[in-house]
This record gives C-alpha cells, structure tokens and sequence, in this order.
C-alpha cells in the first residue's frame, strides 16, 4: 500500500510534465495553453491586493492580470491569458515583458500625448517604461509601481489597493511632466478587459480564465454613473433580443442599464446541490473629471489595440472598454487620476 501511494504521488507531479513536454517538442509559438497555465492559470503574477474578498493579482509591469471575485479562490472575471508554449530551450528574452498576451487583455494604463505634432500612444507596460514594483511596506495592503521614461520626461506612479469594507480595487495614477520635451497634450487611458464569470463546467476548475471568450456578456455605458457596466446574467437565454444594437443611441442604452434587474430575472433552484448562480456585474470607471469612455469591438478576432484613442460613440458591445483621462500638465507639475474597478451581484 505505501508502494502504491509513493508511485501515486510520482505520477501525479510527472504527468503533468510529461504533457508540457511533449507539446512543446519543435518550440513553435501556438495560441493554445500550455497544459501548466491550464491548470493554474497566467504566469505573469507579481503581487497581490485584496480584503478577504475581492483579489487582484498584478504584473510586475503594472498589469492587472486576474480579478478574483467573491473570494480569492473563487472565479477569475478578467480576460487575461498568456498565450505561449514553452520550448525546452526557452529564454526569458524570447517573449514580450507581458508573456506573449493579446494586446487588449488584462488592464492596463498608456499615456497618449503630442510631440511635434504627432499623437502617439505609450503604454506603460511596454519596453520605453522603466517599472520597479514594491508594496508600500513589509505589512502594507497598498502596490506601489513606478514607471520612468526617459525619452518623453514623464513619470507616472501607480498605487493599487482594495478598499477594506468594499470589494472595490482602487488604482491611482500621479503623472508627472519633468519638462525635457515639449509635450502639449497629455492623456491617461486605461484599458478593462473585464469577462465576468458565473459558472464553470464540471471537472474543469480553471475555465473561468482559461476559457474566458465563454464569459462575460456585455458591456453598457452607464451615462448617470459615468461608468462602464459590465456583466453577465444567470440566465442568459431570458435576454435574448433585449441587447440594444451597438449602434443605439445614449438614451436607449440607458434605458437598458436602469431597467438590468428586470431584464435579467435571476431563477435559482433551491433543490440543486450544484453551487447556485447569479448576475455579476463589475462597474469600471474614474473619480477625475473630464473623463473621456469608448468601447471598442474586437469579436475576439482583432486582438490589437487602437493606434490612437479617439471619439468613440459604441456605448454598448462586448469587448475591451477604454477610459480616459485628458489633462493638460504644466511642467514639473503632478495630476492624479482615480480608476475603479466595483464588483456586485443580484
């Protein structure tokens, strides 16, 4: 019997080696998940911000790669995957700093500015951006990632932290212009990649990120709140036809926000043994004013990013959403810019 056991355990551990080999015998890039990431999810995690409750796992580029809601082991809402096999002959400088992710996955924050007439994009994730990435404290709850980029003289510092008593993640940017070049507009963007997530399928406990082009529903611009709502129903068959078109104008998408709990009946069997469902929703949005929202369609088949951000009028869709922060920043002068990410359930 403890023969059996030893071999049990030896299998256990190199079964799943065996397959992460085996898979990666010619070192060809593949869009399917290595078996390891399958299991445990993204690779690219750095530190954690959490109360209990709401979990958030950050890059150390300042990424938000998964967004654990109601507890740290329950399902993971955010669209992120790392989309590499690993070689036998791997290198770290084979891959991009974000592990080969599509570019509009996880979220993230960019600066878009002018220089000598040129708007241009920066995303803070990227190779022009220096980041060093610590907690506040040895017993701090608060990340802090500070980003430096020599070329533009601008440096931006990120603290990440989720309020004690609310599942709400709170990330505040200070953007700070040194001056060195002669920048005449300067925007904050942030990218929400968000697939609120319900239900995974039996003996397939990492679905919820490995899958995610299955979750999420749809996400509406919320004109009161001045925030995007992004959600998923229990029962999405009860909705089918009541999703205005992407096109629609702000007032039928309002509508459609105010009136989500009727829209959305939540029918819960009381019988099953199977863990219940429910409506979840994630509300992003931004403290500072004026704030710009856009949202933009991929259909999971484009999976770059926009060159600039521009006027958007989609207030409803299923994709990557954007918000924006515009500001004109004197030299040697810091704005600070609010982002939140709210969870909740019907």
């Amino acid at each position: 019997m403890i023969f059996f056991r030893r071999i049990t355990r030896v299998l256990f551990f190199l079964i799943p080696v065996f397959f992460l080999l085996a898979g990666n015998k010619d070192g060809v890039p593949s869009t399917k998940l290595p078996i390891m990431e399958k299991l445990f999810g993204a690779s690219s995690g750095n530190a954690v911000v959490g109360n209990g409750g709401l979990t958030v796992c950050l890059s150390k580029y300042g990424e938000v790669v998964s967004l654990r809601w109601p507890c740290s082991n329950f399902y993971d809402h955010l669209n992120y995957r790392t989309l590499y096999k690993v070689p036998a002959s791997w290198k770290a400088e084979d891959y991009n700093p974000y592990f080969n992710a599509a570019e509009n996955q996880g979220a993230f924050a960019g600066i878009q500015y002018t220089l000598d007439g040129k708007k241009t994009i920066s995303w803070l994730r990227n190779s022009e951006w220096n980041a060093i990435q610590a907690y506040a404290s040895d017993d701090s709850p608060i990340v802090i990632t500070r980003f430096k980029n020599e070329t533009l003289g601008v440096d931006v510092v990120c603290t990440d932290w989720v309020d004690p008593t609310k599942d709400i993640l709170r990330r505040m940017f200070y953007v700070t212009n040194r001056g060195t070049k002669n920048i005449s507009e300067l925007m904050l963007v942030h990218v929400a990649n968000v697939a609120p997530c319900n239900e995974t399928p039996e003996f397939d406990p990492g679905a919820d990120w490995a899958d995610d082009q299955k979750n999420g529903f749809a996400v509406a611009y919320d004109s009161v709140q001045e925030a995007f709502i992004a959600f998923r129903p229990n029962l999405k068959e009860q909705v089918t036809g009541k999703i205005p078109h992407v096109n629609a104008d702000g007032k039928q998408v309002q509508r459609f926000v105010e009136s989500l709990d009727q829209n959305f009946p939540t029918t819960l069997s009381s019988n099953s043994s199977v863990m219940q469902t429910t409506d979840v929703y994630c509300a992003i949005g931004s403290l500072s004013s004026p704030v710009a929202y856009s949202l933009y369609e991929d259909h999971g088949t484009n999976p770059k990013l926009p060159d600039l951000i521009t006027e958007n009028k989609k207030r409803i869709g299923r994709g990557p959403c954007l918000v924006s922060q515009s500001f004109l920043l004197s030299t040697k002068r810091t704005t600070a810019v609010t982002m939140l990410f709210a969870f909740g359930a019907k």
